[in-house]
């Protein structure tokens, strides 16, 4: 029987560490061996980005809990053959089939590359990876969405917190690089593509599972509980712990500074005024609609 590899459409900004720590932290679903990220994908797209790969462990060290990075007791061998120059799918491969000859041992249930930017190349590339992965595991994936103006807010607070003098934006605040970006489609960092993004990687690997951010970690939710359950179903694993999340709810620079969760609570030191996010609901109403059109309704979070 093969195992299970759980891949990640992402996206960003909507609690993806906190879901991360949800599935192979508090309920030992998955584990993803020496990082949470390793953007290998991309890296088979574009070789340039290896320099990037090669620093995920050191980067996972200083921010992710031990358990979860190279130090673990559940990652035990040193990966060197997988985080090398050499980039190629059978690589990929390799690593997870010996990491999860480890950890099966351990309870575990799936191995897991929970890599934001992975389903960010080409659908070609997807294809021709799927095949080759497909020989050797069962493919299961998730995709986890926030209030579209609230994640895109959370990306221009990340941005202008980190440019160069190059960027289009330098000089900018959050709320300035916000208003020009919101109504900007080709900035797909901000302007994502729920609906878009969701349909590319369910034509490539088959039934995924969306989550709502806002109805899986908030207890108060009225679909919360459907939310779990659906995970649970979907993952034929019973989800019994939720991780916390800063995102939820929205407290943006008023966020509490919860341990491993950096990455959360350093993105939004500029706060959205009502102004601002109606100006952008002009401009991204749509985004809501698709996917009210996809999924049958708009998360009653959202909009708010």
């Amino acid at each position: 029987m093969k195992p299970t590899l759980l891949l990640f459409g992402g996206i960003g900004f909507c609690a993806t560490t906190p879901l991360y720590y949800t599935l192979c932290w508090d309920n030992k679903y998955a584990h993803g061996g020496h990082c949470k990220e390793t953007e290998y994908f991309r890296v088979i797209e574009n070789n340039k980005l290896v320099k990037r790969f090669l620093r995920q462990q050191e980067k996972d060290l200083r921010n992710k809990p031990p358990i979860l990075c190279s130090n673990s007791p559940y990652v035990k061998f040193n990966g060197e053959e997988f985080f090398c120059k050499d980039i190629s799918i059978e690589r990929y491969i390799d690593y997870f089939l010996t990491h999860w000859n480890h950890i099966k041992k351990d309870g575990y249930h799936a191995v897991c590359d929970l890599s934001n930017a992975n389903m960010d190349v080409s659908s070609q590339l997807l294809e021709s990876i799927r095949d080759q992965i497909q020989k050797h595991f069962v493919i299961k994936w998730l995709m986890i969405v926030r209030d579209p103006i609230r994640r895109s807010f959370s990306v221009s607070n990340r941005l202008t917190q980190n440019y160069t003098a190059n960027e289009w934006f330098h000089g900018l605040d959050a709320l300035q690089h916000f208003k020009i970006s919101c109504k900007n489609p080709f900035l797909p960092d901000i302007y994502c593509d729920y609906v878009g993004r969701f349909e590319k990687i369910e034509k490539i690997f088959g039934k995924g599972q969306i989550i709502v951010m806002e109805e899986f970690f908030d207890k108060n939710s009225k679909r919360h509980s459907k939310s779990v359950d659906d995970l649970s179903k979907y993952l034929d694993y019973k989800i019994e712990k939720i991780h916390e999340n800063v995102y939820t709810p929205d407290m943006g620079s008023k966020a509490p500074h919860l341990k491993y969760l950096r990455d959360q609570w350093s993105s939004d030191v500029i706060d959205m005024d009502e102004d601002t996010y109606q100006y952008a609901m002009s401009h991204m109403k749509h985004i809501y609609d698709d996917y009210k059109n996809k999924f049958g309704y708009i998360p009653e979070e959202w909009g708010q």
